[in-house]
Order: structure tokens, then sequence, then C-alpha cells
């Protein structure tokens, strides 16, 4: 098992996890996603399934773990690697000619895991096609059912490599798409959702709010609800801010901790720290706090967080 990198939460003694690194979400997750697990990051576009599964690599590699970023898609700016804590040079991508369709990407990921202390994400899952599609057709319930297929035979064997070796984790970001014509019910539903219902976590990302600054758009805030939790407790909901080619807005997560446990009050308009106002705004707030600290684990241990979240988990 990779020693896991520090985390200010605690879960359970008898199940290891590997935080996200998003603070809210692992008090969430009561410490991170537990090893040798499936995960499924479902949501819609722009939701930040990307940003949070990046951000999980690059937990992993401070784990001493190996991470692996099977992307269907161009791969994400260095910069923004960077931004999400990944080292893009040690970072294994494989070659696009072994992830041509989604049966080869998942074949990839399966071997991958039998090598141990691995962490590998697959993203998106749309965008792998079956190798049959284009023989049986194009309509929409033969890409399904040849795709469930697909993912059905790597769910076997990923899960047969994870429970010999429960050190690695595989995260499968599954992209919901809108269906026109329905007029009744959600038009709404994920890619491939007959297998992916039985996977052991699932996390649920939707965008729930524009960071504006000065009238201009610089990022989002997102909402994740895990729909299930192997090893914890299910339909917790957490919430973090992403900034446009910044990542993770960390400060504004170590925020949203504090006003969870009321180190932070917000009265008459103001946000308070030991009686004293530090701003009227969450911008102004996080700008006085990282003037005042520098670096945010520092603030962390002087809101004394970490005996906070021990207590509570």
């Amino acid at each position: 098992m990779p020693e896991e990198p520090t985390a200010i939460v605690a879960g359970p003694v008898d199940v290891p996890r590997l935080p996200t690194g998003i603070l809210t979400l692992d008090l969430a997750l009561d410490g991170g996603l537990p090893w040798g697990n499936i995960v499924e990051i479902g949501g819609k576009p722009h939701s930040g399934k990307t940003t949070l599964t990046l951000q999980i690599l690059g937990q992993a590699q401070r784990a001493g773990a190996t991470a692996m970023y099977i992307g269907g898609a161009s791969l994400p700016p260095t910069r923004y690697l960077a931004a999400c804590g990944v080292d893009a040079e040690a970072l294994y991508i494989p070659n696009a000619a072994d992830t041509t369709c989604l049966e080869a990407a998942l074949k990839v990921a399966v071997q991958a895991l039998a090598g141990g202390n691995t962490v590998v994400a697959l993203d998106p899952l749309p965008a792998f096609p079956g190798r049959d599609e284009w023989e049986v057709g194009m309509e929409n319930g033969n890409r399904q059912k040849i795709r469930a297929q697909a993912l059905d035979v790597a769910y076997a064997l990923a899960s047969a490599h994870l429970r010999r070796r429960p050190d690695g984790l595989l995260l499968i970001v599954n992209q919901e798409r809108y269906n026109t014509g329905v007029l009744f019910g959600n038009p709404w539903e994920p890619t491939v959702h007959e297998v992916t219902d039985h996977f052991p976590v699932r996390l649920d990302l939707a965008r729930i709010q524009a960071i504006k600054w000065e009238g201009r758009i610089i990022g989002s805030r997102s909402r994740v609800r895990i729909k299930k939790h192997a090893g914890g407790t299910p339909f917790r909901e957490a919430e973090f801010d992403i900034l446009t080619h910044r990542g993770p807005d960390l400060w504004a997560n170590v925020l949203d901790l504090a006003l969870i446990y009321d180190v932070i009050v917000r009265e008459n308009g103001n946000y308070l720290l030991d009686g004293k106002p530090v701003g009227r705004t969450r911008a102004e707030v996080k700008a006085t706090l990282a003037a005042r600290y520098r670096d945010y684990r520092r603030l962390i241990e002087h809101l004394q967080l970490p005996q906070l979240l021990r207590q509570t988990t």
C-alpha cells in the first residue's frame, strides 16, 4: 500500500484512503477515496470532472503511486496540470495507437492496475467509441449496448485485480449527454449507466454558480454529490471553486471549511475571524488571508482545522 500524503481529514482506520486534496470533499468522503475501488466521476459538461480527476492524480503522485491518464480528447496544458498538482513529467500517458477504442483503452487500464500501486483515469468515457460501433450501426441503443458490454468486462477484470492487490484506483469519467425530444422527465442521462450503477464509489458533479471579478467570469463553483460510497457514508455533498486556467481554488476551499466549523463567521455582512472583520465578500476575505498567511497550509494550522476535523470524523 502506498504511503498516503498528509491529510487533515482522518477517516476510519481500517479503510486506507487517498485524499483528493479538496478539503470539503475529503470531509464528505471520510478522508478520501478508499483504495482498491473503481470510481465513477459523472456530471454534465463543464462541471469540473477533469479538474477533479487531475487533482486526484496529483495526490496519487504525492503518495508515491504511479498516475496514468488515458484521455479521449486533448491533454490539458502543462500549466493546468501543474495547477492541479500533477507532475507532467511523471504522468504516464499511453500511446494513442493503443487506445483507439473503448475496449483497447480499458485493456490498457486493467493491465496498469495489475502492476499495483497505480491510479488510472479514463477521461471521458464518451470519447472512446466501441470497436464494433460502425459494424452494427450508429443508433443510440446500439452504441449504448456495445459500450456497456466493454465496460462490464473491464469492470470484472479490474475488480479481480483490485481484490488481489487493493492498492490502486480506477477513475472513470462518465459525462452526461442531452437527449433531444424528451418531453417529460430529465433529458440528461449518463453515456453508460447500466454498469456504472454498480461501481463502489460514484461522484456526481454539477456547476452551480459562476465566479465573477469586476464583471468578468473567472471561474465556477461546483457541487459534488456522493451517490455511492463503499466503506463510507453516501449522499453527502461538498462544494469547491475552480478558477479558469488555475485549477481548484484552495484558499476558497479553506474558507468554506472554516465557515462549516464556525471558525470564520458572517455577521452583518462581514466575515469575522477571531472577532475581527476580514472582508465583506469572499474575494476580499481570500485576499486578506493570502496576504496575511502567504500559504494556505499555515492558515489551516492557525485555524486549528485539523483538530476539529479529527474530532468530527
